[in-house]
């Protein structure tokens, strides 16, 4: 598919199901692989009254049989996942490039514009919306919500996150990651980065100015706070809390105090130079598999980490480098290049 360019970035992880690879390239076209490799089909999101080049991004989720799609144009969409049919479209009046989560039966995503929505997967009509408080920022690709038993989590760009009943949508608690880093800071984004994971009776989530945080499940108190960001989901193992953070440091957390257990630096400015530091290296997951922390880096290498130390322990190369999270699914790691390539590495 479509590359990453200066306007248009891939921000849709690849979602693996049904014996299929899904991916979304920066262009608006999702795509089916087969785990040979063999493209299966190809379908362009751009509305008929919309150029390809009016906008860019999305993201992906797989549930109830159908791929769930977000798009620049502001829509939400169901596809067969055979053909790549539409099966429904919803017009969320914004554009929306955040990742999907869909479960039993309903599907929740987070608008442009800072607004919930929870949205029956059968038929794509709308159950209930909410509010969320308004932000100044709001990264491409948001992060998806959490769904657990009886709670879904949004995250928004102005960094709160919010609790509401996953049936009825009636709120439950809200609760904000605040604080900024200082010191030195790439940017001065607030909203939520590292996408709410629940992991028991604990919500962990970070934020790009420099804070990850532990939240009770059931109040939305505050357990703990480290000074440090998360640019994606953390990754909860072994009482652990993995995170590539916004200062470029792959960092192991106590999940029940916040406190490092250690931290290794990843590569962080493309040019070391004081005088040429205007761009940084991004690096994306990570993901625990295998026995290793593997983290891919548009360096052009995916890493992989000893999770007790970490030490490096390895290094591929990939053409063009990663621009999305990696994922693992039967023993092969997938991850999506800025030339939009898919890679399949065992």
């Amino acid at each position: 598919g479509q590359g990453d360019t200066r306007r248009f970035r891939i921000t849709a992880d690849p979602v693996v199901a049904s014996g299929r690879i899904f991916v979304m390239d920066s262009k608006s076209t999702v795509s089916a692989v087969s785990l040979s490799g063999e493209k299966l089909w190809s379908v362009n999101l751009t509305p008929d009254r919309d150029r390809e080049s009016d906008a860019g991004g999305g993201g992906l989720a797989f549930g109830d049989g159908k791929l769930i799609v977000t798009s620049g144009f502001g829509n939400l969409l169901a596809l067969d996942p055979a053909t790549g049919a539409e099966i429904w479209s919803q017009d969320l009046n914004a554009p929306t490039t955040g990742t999907p989560s869909i479960s039993r039966g309903l599907v929740y995503v987070v608008g442009g514009d800072n607004v919930a929505w929870a949205v029956n997967s059968d038929s794509g009509r709308v159950v209930w919306q909410l509010d969320g408080a308004q932000g100044i920022s709001r990264v491409a690709g948001g992060p998806a919500p959490a769904v657990g038993e009886d709670l879904v989590i949004f995250a928004y760009g102005s960094g709160e996150l919010q609790a509401a009943f996953r049936k009825g949508g009636a709120r439950r608690w809200d609760a904000i990651v605040a604080g900024q880093r200082r010191g030195i800071a790439a940017t001065k984004v607030s909203g939520i980065t590292g996408d709410p994971v629940i992991a028991g009776d604990k919500i962990y989530a970070g934020s790009y100015s420099g804070r990850i945080v532990a939240l009770n499940a059931d109040s939305g108190a505050r357990l703990w706070t480290a000074k440090d960001g998360a640019l994606g989901p953390v990754w909860p193992a072994g009482g652990s809390l993995f995170a590539v953070t916004d200062r470029n440091e792959l960092v192991r957390l106590d999940a029940e105090s916040g406190e490092r257990i250690w931290g290794t630096r990843l590569p962080f400015f493309v040019r070391e130079d004081r005088r040429r530091r205007v761009e940084i290296v991004a690096h994306y997951g990570p993901v625990v598999a295998g026995g290793r922390v593997i983290v891919g880096s548009n360096d052009g290498l995916i890493r992989s980490f000893d999770p007790v130390t970490g030490a490096q322990l390895s290094a591929v190369e990939v053409p063009g480098g990663s621009t999305t999270n990696p994922i693992v699914a039967g023993n092969t790691l997938y991850i999506v290049s800025s030339k939009g390539v898919l890679h399949a590495l065992r």
